[in-house]
């Protein structure tokens, strides 16, 4: 469902962008809009775990560092861990949104290297949603191709 929500375009728009400003869509659900706008896919290593509450990310394609609020992940995780995932920003914590998929080193490496392709057709080297939509979709077929995803254990 992630990928439907965030990826899949239909004349360039995802279904969050094409629902922002939807006057129809009621109050509550509405809130939501505005971090599943500014949701983001990536590549995450497990630097630190605070059990029962969350874990500390580096985020190994941007370069930067999340905490994201998870109390299952904060008890099976391993220092060390890639994943892949889309992070949801809300106000208060930022929480994955959708199947986080483990990976190795290598698709790390292809990921980056796909990312550096992607940033070399700008000349401000950003890349287009679309763009985006093509690297986590990239990600995920490296990861599903290898069976990472059936490592995932779920509590």
């Amino acid at each position: 469902w992630d990928y439907m929500v965030y990826d899949f375009r239909i004349h360039g728009a995802n279904i969050v962008e094409r629902h922002q400003n939807d006057p129809a869509i009621d109050a509550e659900p509405a809130k939501m809009l505005p971090a599943m706008a500014a949701a983001r896919f990536s590549i995450f290593r497990v630097e630190r775990i605070e059990p029962g509450l969350g874990i500390h990310f580096t985020d190994v394609l941007q370069g930067d560092s999340v905490f994201i609020v998870d109390y299952s992940l904060s008890h099976t995780a391993k220092i060390g861990s890639l994943v892949a995932a889309r992070i949801l920003p809300l106000p208060e914590f930022n929480i994955f949104s959708g199947v986080l998929a483990p990976v190795d080193e290598r698709i790390v490496e292809a990921s980056k290297n796909k990312l550096a392709l992607l940033k070399s057709c700008h000349p401000d080297g950003s890349i287009t949603p679309q763009e985006r939509s093509e690297l986590a979709l990239y990600v995920f077929r490296q990861a599903l191709a290898q069976d990472y995803v059936s490592l995932v254990a779920h509590y």
